[in-house]
């Protein structure tokens, strides 16, 4: 199974944290970052894993996904709402969602002005 953190956030910080987590938990599996369909967010996507769907919902909260995405989920588990389990968009009205590369989203940030001296 496929775990998927969908943040709702620009926030490269945030970002790193659940990559290099995941990284961490899920030492060697394939993994993927893209930026949300609505262009305001990141998943880091990690594939091959060995857990079960509540402990799916788990690390998802504690790596901070979007709260509404695990209510649904968790509505999902509980038979409550008819809906695939962890969806992710990688298209979106025609749209492809872009992947990114999560390293150097933090230096996207920077702007260096250089300063050239004559002498």
């Amino acid at each position: 199974m496929r775990v998927g953190v969908d943040l709702d956030s620009q926030n490269r910080l945030r970002l790193l944290m659940a990559y290099f987590n995941l990284q961490h938990i899920f030492p060697g599996k394939p993994m993927r970052v893209r930026r949300s369909a609505t262009g305001k967010g990141f998943h880091v996507i990690v594939y091959g894993t060995k857990v079960t769907r509540e402990q799916n919902l788990a690390l998802r909260e504690l790596l901070g996904d979007d709260p509404a995405h695990i209510k649904i989920d968790r509505e999902t588990l509980e038979g409550q709402v008819h809906k695939p389990f962890q969806l992710l968009w990688t298209n979106k009205d025609g749209q492809p969602v872009d992947e990114v590369e999560p390293l150097a989203e933090p230096w996207k940030l920077v702007k260096v002005k250089v300063r050239h001296e004559r002498r």
